[in-house]
């Protein structure tokens, strides 16, 4: 009997042993996966301070003519000199090249074990600063607009794939979106008393609004999205802008219109690497 419990106990405690070690294994992959920087995931997991030329592995020029399709092309270029801090990528088009870089020291904006995502660069934020990133911009609705405005942004991001030992690949992701936020339309409603100090929600209608729900907004990912369509509308009680103690109802409009996520998906050239 002595025997039999202590082999029991043996085994309890390999397999207490062994699940230690897969959690503490797993803890450190996860921990790895978001702290490791673009050089060391782009540049050190392949030939630091030379050129590594990516494409795609079922295009030809000849082949895309004929179907009125393009052939991508990436150059991913790891500088080994301390005083550059950016790593170079150039992404060619048939007859286009766009000139981008990813600084050398950002970490993935989203990180799984050997599958890294990083941001590359943005057109029409708000900000201004193609460098950063930015939530899709959607006016408030509180606040009277004197005219419409338009805003078109551009997302653009790079993923590390090197789940398939020895295969490597690189997506290049592009997000667009567009929208547009009309003029505030405003309806009489009378006087009295007391005036809101401010305005008073009187209720939204469009695009997934419903009771206890909020509408539709442009989605906050960094991840690749699906298309939508987005028209809201919300009211609300204000005292008028431009009849001091008149209440009336403003109305403010915003549309969207958020395209699929393009992806282009590239090998290691075979012809180049």
């Amino acid at each position: 009997l002595l025997q039999i419990w202590l082999l029991f106990a043996l085994a309890r405690w390999v397999t207490a042993i062994r699940q230690l070690a897969q959690e503490t294994t797993a803890r450190s992959v996860e921990t790895k996966a978001g702290t490791e920087t673009a050089w060391e995931i782009l540049c050190l997991s392949g030939q630091a301070g030379e050129f590594r030329h990516w494409s795609q592995g079922d295009c030809s020029s000849v082949g895309a003519a004929l179907k009125g399709k393009q052939c991508h092309q990436l150059t991913v270029r790891c500088d080994v000199d301390q005083r550059v801090d950016t790593i170079s990528i150039s992404w060619k088009v048939t007859g286009t090249t766009k000139q981008l870089s990813i600084p050398k020291a950002v970490k993935a904006v989203t990180a799984e074990e050997y599958y890294h995502r990083f941001f590359v660069v943005s057109e029409g934020c708000p900000q201004g600063r193609a460098e950063e990133d930015c939530d899709l911009p959607w006016a408030a609705f509180d606040k009277p607009r004197d005219a419409a405005s338009r805003m078109d942004v551009t997302r653009r991001f790079l993923v590390y794939d090197n789940r398939n030992a020895g295969a490597p690949r690189i997506h290049m992701e592009t997000n667009k979106y567009s929208a547009v936020f009309h003029k505030t339309s405003f309806k009489p409603l009378g006087t009295g008393v007391p005036v809101p100090k401010s305005a008073i929600f009187a209720g939204s209608t469009g695009t997934d609004c419903a009771p206890s729900v909020q509408c539709a907004a442009p989605p906050k990912s960094v991840e690749p999205v699906l298309a939508k369509e987005l028209d809201v509308t919300s009211s609300f009680i204000v005292e008028s802008p431009s009849d001091p103690g008149h209440f009336v109802l403003m109305s403010n409009r915003n549309t969207g219109s958020v395209q699929s996520t393009y992806v282009v998906e590239f090998d290691l050239d075979p012809k180049k690497a």
